[in-house]
């Protein structure tokens, strides 16, 4: 295409939409970089060859920044490994605290969030190729890496991926570090004075892998001992889901083990109301006869427990706010380097302190 003919009526805008792909993807056809495949490049190119698109000199030579110093119209929150609002409300309170978080400032900055579930990357919906939104916040439950098909990952863009999605491999995340998470829980069990623990929770993401992984390494390095427990599979009892690993199994095993724990760590805070009433069925006083720290600080999950527990403060509603100002940013700097903005956690001690020490289980 020739730099110095005329620009064409068609609208930059236009140019993408006709051309299927984002803006943020012709920008990268544009001006030859990469961030597209190949086969995407040359259809691109094709279409702006059929329609007559002559890009502004101005434009070519910043990389479309003029555009995009315009700000995001639409911004879709997409969220990974969830199939409706009710499901996530159920099991990730933290989740939704940030996704109302993020959607509070995108309307503040002057856009409209838009929210698409994605239960399974490599079958995504008609509806979510279909959006013709201008940014993307990604969040979720992250399993084990999938590959994701090129068409949805050229969709995506820009992207900034927030909490436990945080580590696709493209596009800038905000996050927490997951491993100080552990840590904190770990000290905080051990000066409470247990030195039996266990870890309840799932393991089904590298993030809440992490956490546990460094909560038993730190345990352990100040002396303490870890119990091995099987991880869960649910987020029911076994009289929801009695095919798989659930609470009330793993306390009863917890319960019945030779070397009783005096401290247990959960890793997220969705288990504690199951795992108190599970311990107290046992005859088992949770915060008396054994000392517990959850994680994520979902406050909504604390109404009915007593005593309170500790637990870790992953500041889901800051990050969630730093991951559309981080958007904001790419918007206007399409062309840098991938950035990762990175918060430390914060240990949110119980009201009334614990005894020290509680006695085994």
């Amino acid at each position: 295409m020739n730099a110095a003919a005329t620009p064409s009526p068609v609208t930059f805008a236009e140019a993408a939409q006709l051309s299927g792909v984002s803006r943020a993807a012709l920008s990268f056809v544009l001006n030859k970089k990469p961030g597209v495949s190949e086969a995407t490049r040359r259809r691109v190119e094709e279409v702006l060859e059929r329609i007559g698109y002559r890009p502004a000199p101005l434009a070519r030579r910043r990389g479309v920044r003029k555009t995009l110093l315009r700000g995001l119209r639409r911004v879709g929150i997409l969220i990974i490994g969830f199939h409706s609002r009710a499901q996530m409300k159920e099991h990730a309170k933290v989740f939704w605290s940030a996704i109302s978080s993020a959607s509070d400032e995108i309307r503040r900055l002057g856009a409209m969030p838009e929210l698409y579930f994605l239960p399974d990357p490599e079958h995504p919906p008609e509806d979510l190729l279909k959006g013709g939104c201008d940014g993307w916040i990604g969040i979720g439950l992250m399993p084990e890496p999938k590959p994701w098909p090129a068409e949805l990952r050229e969709h995506l863009c820009p992207v900034v991926w927030m909490p436990c999605s945080a580590g696709l491999g493209w596009g800038d995340a905000v996050g927490i570090n997951q491993e100080a998470t552990g840590l904190l829980a770990g000290q905080y069990l051990y000066d409470c004075g247990a030195r039996t623990a266990a870890v309840i929770g799932l393991l089904n993401t590298r993030p809440i892998r992490t956490r546990t992984d460094s909560f038993m390494l730190r345990f352990q390095q100040l002396g303490g001992s870890v119990v091995p427990m099987r991880p869960l599979r649910t987020f029911y009892t076994r009289a929801r889901t009695p095919d798989l690993f659930a609470v009330d199994t793993v306390v009863d095993d917890l319960c019945a083990a030779k070397k009783k724990p005096d401290g247990i760590f959960v890793s997220s805070d969705c288990f504690l109301p199951e795992v108190y009433t599970e311990l107290r069925r046992n005859g088992v006083r949770p915060g008396i006869d054994v000392h517990i720290i959850g994680c994520s600080n979902e406050r909504e999950y604390f109404r009915n427990l007593s005593p309170e527990p500790a637990t870790i403060d992953i500041r889901a509603e800051e990050i969630a706010v730093r991951a559309v100002q981080q958007l904001w940013w790419r918007r206007q700097h399409p062309e840098g380097e991938r950035f990762a903005v990175i918060l430390e956690p914060k240990l949110v001690k119980p009201l009334k302190e614990p005894r020290t020490p509680a006695k085994a289980l």
